[in-house]
């Protein structure tokens, strides 16, 4: 029994730093998108360090920062949902001790952390191999300054992550916010269901899993529209400005007789 409890107290101080971690990774993400597009802005190779450290922090990173989406959001949302799997299998042996739950912990753990290294070690191979520049826009170029579906995928795995990276700070926290409170409405309706099998909480389920969908939805294609038009209205501004050459210049002298 004080071994099981002990190992309940482990389960709670693992969710709690998770939590943590769920609200301080946006501030870093934050922090970060400003070195991100500096050094994408080089036309260099981007460094193989950077890559690296980003996938260990987030699976996912590395590759998205790389701009390889398509490995990103395999690494990211299949690393994701094993750890959050395992979470879930935690808690339901915090619950009820059921052994069949421990080893499916176990498992689902082992699975996450065997695709954190195959992403770092795909983040470094890239970064060695391909050597990847990231995204190369222009603000008055074919490709504008910021990648929009690299602001969709950022967004789609963390909600306002895309506006994080557009530079749109209001937006990105009222997104994370609203999306979040629709998760959380889902989780504690579904706890109240299971609990008391009452038909109210399943129709609230139901409404706020519709809910979180259209938020999410548009979440991502604000995202997609503000990577889109990043800087239009000085491009615009650029492009509508006269610009006079020497040769332009000339005097006209009426004489009237």
């Amino acid at each position: 029994m004080q071994t099981k409890s002990v190992y309940c107290h482990k389960i709670n101080n693992l969710s709690a730093v998770f939590i943590l971690g769920l609200f301080l990774l946006p501030v870093l993400l934050n922090a970060q998108e400003a070195t991100d597009t500096a050094e994408a802005d080089t036309g260099k190779a981007l460094p193989v360090s950077s890559a690296v450290w980003r996938s260990v922090v987030l699976p996912g990173w590395g590759q998205i920062y790389q701009e390889r989406l398509a490995q990103g959001a395999v690494f990211s949302f299949g690393t994701l949902g094993f750890y959050f799997n395992a979470l879930n299998y935690l808690n339901q042996y915090n619950k009820y001790g059921r052994p069949e739950d421990k080893s499916k912990f176990r498992a689902y753990v082992s699975l996450g952390i065997l695709f954190h290294i195959g992403n770092i070690i795909d983040a470094a191979d890239a970064g060695l191999r391909l050597k990847p520049k990231g995204w190369q826009g222009e603000l008055l170029g074919d490709k504008p300054l910021k990648s929009p579906w690299g602001a969709v995928l950022r967004s789609a795995i963390i909600p306002g992550w895309g506006q994080v990276y557009t530079e749109n700070y209001v937006k990105a926290a009222a997104y994370f916010a609203v999306n979040a409170f629709m998760v959380y409405r889902i989780h504690t309706a579904n706890v109240n269901y299971w609990k008391t099998k009452e038909i109210k909480y399943k129709e609230d389920r139901t409404r706020f899993a519709w809910y979180f969908g259209v938020a999410y939805l548009i979440t991502l294609a604000d995202a997609y529209a503000s990577a889109y038009l990043y800087k239009f209205d000085e491009a615009l501004e650029m492009a509508f400005t006269p610009v006079l050459t020497p040769e332009q210049i000339a005097v006209t002298l009426y004489v009237r007789f």
